[in-house]
């Protein structure tokens, strides 16, 4: 249903819910008709211009479709084949946007997130435009009308060096990832573009351990890639958009990414399992964090639940209903796991096993 006919409906329907209201006013009450009326009217007034902002809200989508150069065509969208005159683009300078990985987004209610990873395209394969086909091969089944729109246009971004791979079976679009940080030295290099023309809007220079910022973006819908020596080409999962009508003002949104090293060898999927005093912990927030020995203090967390049985699960919530799904890992050599039981400040080793469940095992 469009704009137009949410309004063209109240149109019909007001007049003729006062001439039905009217007659029966007359048959029960003719002294009264009057005033019964007038409040009908207020009301049915009321009513109306509640329909009015029903469709602002309804129509937001194809508002933004027509004001970014994109096209509705039975429900599928796809690039404008001229940018409207009213589309604010741009023109990149020398910096790069930023590359933050899981948006969703989705962003877009996780504060960490993890790129997806490219393997198609070389390092310089980038350039200051790109065409509607590689945009395409980047997100094959991206549409934007299906997308939502940012509460906030400024956002910062840190990288680091994916060491925690998690996979939820049930649900692959639920990401948990964790990094760790490597000696500082590699120059990272993040775009970031226009998914309705392929230009790059920004370009940003940084390392491991400095936090981007970007500020004041304006109404559009982008995506980010990040390049670096050594390590696959990250990209965000997918496009988001900007729209001042649903920002905050002065908000913020802190975003982490991963990027993975192009030799990284990985353990065997492996799930992990708390044990007190020899029983299954449920129930618990357990704080997963992972570190490498070359920098034990520089370390990342993210936050699960125990099963009835003591196995790490990842909780999400959906029309205020709680899911959680079951977690499975892989470990970057050279890392290691610790968790944190309920905010305390003790640290408990995960072990390492020669099956598919890794334990932590706590004694009082």
């Amino acid at each position: 249903m469009t704009p137009f006919d949410t309004v063209l409906i109240g149109a019909v329907l007001v007049p003729i819910v006062l001439f039905i209201v009217k007659l029966i006013i007359d048959r029960i009450d003719p002294e009264r008709s009057t005033t019964v009326i007038i409040i009908v009217i207020i009301g049915s007034i009321i009513l109306f211009i509640s329909m009015l902002f029903l469709a602002q809200y309804m129509g937001w989508e194809s508002t933004i479709l027509q004001k970014y150069g994109m096209q509705s065509t039975n429900g599928e969208s796809s690039f404008a084949d001229n940018v409207n005159e009213d589309n604010v683009t741009v023109q990149a300078t020398d910096p790069l946007s930023s590359a933050d990985s899981l948006i969703s987004p989705h962003p877009i209610t996780s504060v960490t997130a993890t790129p997806s990873q490219c393997n198609t395209l070389p390092l310089d394969a980038y350039k200051q435009q790109l065409t509607k086909e590689e945009i395409n091969d980047i997100y094959p089944d991206v549409h934007p009308a299906e997308l939502y729109p940012c509460s906030f246009n400024s956002f910062s971004l840190s990288i680091s060096k994916l060491a925690l791979k998690t996979t939820i079976k049930e649900d692959n679009s639920l990401n948990n990832d964790l990094g760790v940080f490597p000696s500082p030295g590699s120059s990272i290099v993040v775009d970031l573009y226009s998914y309705s023309d392929g230009t790059i809007v920004e370009e940003k220079t940084t390392d491991f351990y400095d936090e981007l910022k970007f500020e004041s973006l304006q109404d559009g819908i982008y995506f980010f890639i990040i390049r670096c020596s050594g390590y696959k080409i990250g990209y965000s999962s997918t496009p988001f958009i900007i729209d001042h009508r649903f920002v905050q003002e002065d908000s913020v949104m802190p975003w982490s990414y991963c990027i993975e090293e192009n030799d990284a060898k990985y353990s065997e999927m492996f799930r992990i399992q708390v044990n007190r005093n020899g029983s299954p912990l449920q129930g618990k927030e357990v704080q997963l964090i992972v570190y490498d020995d070359s920098n034990p203090n520089a370390y990342m967390s993210t936050s699960y639940t125990t099963d009835e049985h003591g196995y790490l699960q990842l909780w999400h919530g959906i029309n205020n209903r709680d899911y959680y799904n079951m977690a499975y890992f892989n470990l970057l050599t050279g890392c290691h796991l610790r968790i944190q039981i309920d905010g305390d400040y003790m640290m408990y080793d995960v072990q390492e096993m020669d099956s598919d469940t890794w334990i932590v095992s706590i004694y009082d």
